[in-house]
C-alpha cells in the first residue's frame, strides 16, 4: 500500500504509537506481508500494512482479544459470533467502508501492540 503519510501519522497517535521508531521485524515463514527486516513504524503503516484497508473477521476476533471495555469487547465478539446482532454489525462496518483505523478508533479500548498488528492486518 501507499498510505499517506498524514493519515499514518494521525493514526500513530491515536494509537499511541512513536511514527519514528525503528523496529527489527523476524520474517516468519509463511507471512502473508512482506516486510523489510529493519524499518520505522511510520514506514510500517506506510508501506508495508494496508491500515486503510477492509478488516475481517478474523481482525475483529482478535481485536476483541484486546478491549479492555466490556461492552466494547462484548460487541466484538458479538461480530464474529454469527449471531443475527453480529452478522448486522458486520454488514453495517462493511457497508459504512470502515477500515482497520476506522474499526480500532470505534474501540479504543483495544489496543493490540504493534507485533500483533502486523499479524492482524
Amino acid at each position: 500500500p501507499r498510505n499517506p503519510v498524514k493519515l499514518v501519522e494521525e493514526f500513530c497517535i491515536m494509537m499511541g504509537l512513536d511514527a519514528g521508531q525503528q523496529l527489527q521485524v523476524v520474517p516468519l515463514e509463511g507471512a502473508r506481508n512482506w516486510c523489510p527486516e529493519e524499518l520505522s513504524v511510520r514506514q510500517l503503516f506506510s508501506h508495508v500494512l494496508d491500515v486503510f484497508g477492509k478488516p475481517n473477521k478474523k481482525f475483529f476476533d482478535t481485536l476483541s482479544l484486546f478491549a479492555k471495555d466490556e461492552k466494547e469487547k462484548a460487541m466484538l465478539e458479538s461480530i464474529v459470533s454469527g449471531s443475527d446482532e453480529g452478522k448486522a454489525l458486520y454488514r453495517d462496518f462493511v457497508h459504512d467502508f470502515a477500515h482497520h483505523a476506522d474499526v480500532l478508533k470505534k474501540f479504543p479500548s483495544a489496543r493490540p501492540p504493534v507485533e500483533h498488528l502486523i499479524n492482524m492486518i
